[in-house]
């Protein structure tokens, strides 16, 4: 075979090795099927200059690693780009799926805040109707407390359990007979000792019975303490200063 043939046929077997020729006639012909047969990538004329031939062998050889390079470059990279297009995928699918889990988690945050408030409207409810003043008492104890929580700069959560230990906070009196409940609240000083103790309960019973609001802990304990004072005279646990909650 001729020299062009021969490099035709190792361009098929081997399409990254770099091709010289090196010839003794260079015509416009063998140019053109050089490049079309063979893709030299350079004439060496006969006869050849030995500076030029060894340039021109380490030039190629200097492409050759410069494609292999390409090529394991161009593999990375594919790889890499699947691979980002299937954590991509995951992501868009992640987000989906987070995105209806927050906006089922506010739905049910919405109606965990609807039946809260269906809760302790009962409640009240259940107070007004054993002692309409217990309500009108409890509404006006919330509304004080809501500027308290602007000064004090409560937070949501905090303002919530706030408001609900305000209106349910005579909640304890639910329990107690209604006449006794007006003579504490007109002639105070003639109770017996035993109505006392039993009116003295009522903070405690309240706590019990707000035990409903279950991640508003707090509120229970705020009513338990609505009563103590700050010198340990009050009741039902007889707590002095920062102790009471």
């Amino acid at each position: 075979m001729t020299g062009l043939d021969f490099l035709a046929q190792a361009k098929q077997i081997q399409p990254d090795t770099t091709r010289i020729l090196i010839t003794a006639v260079l015509s416009l012909d063998t140019v053109i099927d050089a490049i079309n047969k063979g893709e030299i990538y350079r004439f060496i004329v006969k006869p050849w200059l030995r500076e030029e031939l060894l340039a021109t062998v380490k030039n190629a050889v200097q492409r050759h690693e410069l494609i292999t390079r390409n090529t394991v470059l161009q593999a990375t990279t594919l790889a890499m780009n699947e691979e980002l297009v299937g954590l991509n995928t995951q992501l868009q699918e992640r987000i989906v799926i987070e995105a209806a889990q927050s906006s089922r988690l506010a739905e049910l945050n919405a109606a965990l805040h609807q039946n809260l408030h269906h809760s302790v409207e009962l409640c009240l409810k259940v107070m007004q109707t054993f002692h309409p003043t217990l309500v009108t008492q409890a509404r006006r104890v919330c509304a004080l407390c809501r500027p308290m929580a602007e000064v004090l700069k409560l937070n949501n959560d905090e303002r919530q359990t706030f408001e609900i230990a305000a209106l349910l906070h005579d909640i304890g009196l639910v329990g107690i007979p209604r006449a006794l409940i007006r003579k504490w609240q007109q002639e105070p000083g003639t109770l017996a000792d035993v109505e006392r103790i039993l009116l003295e309960q009522h903070p405690a019973i309240g706590e019990e019975l707000a035990k409903f609001v279950a991640h508003l802990k707090d509120v229970g304990s705020i009513i338990r303490g609505h009563h103590e004072q700050f010198d340990g005279r009050g009741y039902p646990d007889r707590l002095i200063g920062d102790a009471i909650p």
